[in-house]
């Protein structure tokens, strides 16, 4: 059972729009209590001119740091994983405050724009068949 005051989660539905954090993000709630989002968080309708975006029926400011570089990225893959390399093991972790290998792989296509399955055994299933020696690219 879960406190419903902890379900916070918003529609896509033409109006809302989630976005995945490739980084943590430091926000305030309307009461003012801090909270950091870690990266692999979804935030949706940021205004990055006001400095707030929203999850749920709930809007939270940010400092004057947030910009698209939160939601968006240039950077490979690989570039990315390596950011969580001195994140904690945890079995079943998805965030970096505590992650395991296939949770790892599953947020860093994340913030990609790939969604993958969570177990490592489902994400073997996926993508293409490639000569380790000859075809094998980082990513």
């Amino acid at each position: 059972m879960i406190d419903a005051d902890h379900l916070q989660h918003s529609p896509v539905d033409g109006i809302s729009c989630g976005h995945v954090l490739n980084r943590s993000l430091l926000c305030y709630k309307n009461d003012k209590t801090k909270i950091v989002l870690e990266a692999g968080c979804e935030v949706f309708n940021p205004d990055f001119e006001d400095k707030v975006f929203y999850v749920g029926n709930n809007q939270y400011t940010t400092g004057r740091e947030f910009s698209n570089n939160y939601i968006s990225t240039n950077e490979s893959i690989a570039d990315s994983a390596v950011k969580f390399i001195n994140s904690p093991y945890i079995w079943g972790g998805r965030l970096p405050s505590g992650i395991d290998c296939s949770g790892l792989t599953q947020l860093v296509y994340k913030i990609h724009g790939v969604m993958i399955p969570r177990l490592s055994c489902q994400q073997a299933e996926k993508g293409n068949i490639v000569d380790f020696i000859d075809q094998a690219e980082i990513g």
